[in-house]
């Protein structure tokens, strides 16, 4: 379960995998200010050793203005980019 700086964790809900597109598509369900927020993950095979992820929302804001609610998911959607570069770098031979 993922974890807010704050200490709060957030609950998401797999809604869809599918390893040969290589794509999931989860919802979240914990207490958020975004209703029907469905996300979805895509990566694409670039070459040997290297891909391309990409991280997708759609979203309803709820109890924020649309755009403090958009540039809280922009920088959700960085940290996890930079949590996901470290894990990769960190595995990496």
């Amino acid at each position: 379960m993922p974890t807010n700086a704050d200490g709060s964790t957030i609950v998401e809900r797999l809604e869809a995998l599918d390893d040969v597109a290589r794509r999931l598509s989860y919802a979240l369900l914990s207490d958020t200010p975004f209703r029907d927020c469905p996300d979805r993950r895509d990566r694409d095979e670039l070459n040997p050793g290297q891909c391309k992820v990409t991280w997708a929302a759609s979203f309803q804001p709820d109890g924020l203005p649309a755009n403090e609610a958009q540039e809280m998911l922009e920088g959700a959607f960085e940290s996890n980019r930079r949590a996901l570069q470290h894990f990769l770098e960190s595995a990496s031979p």
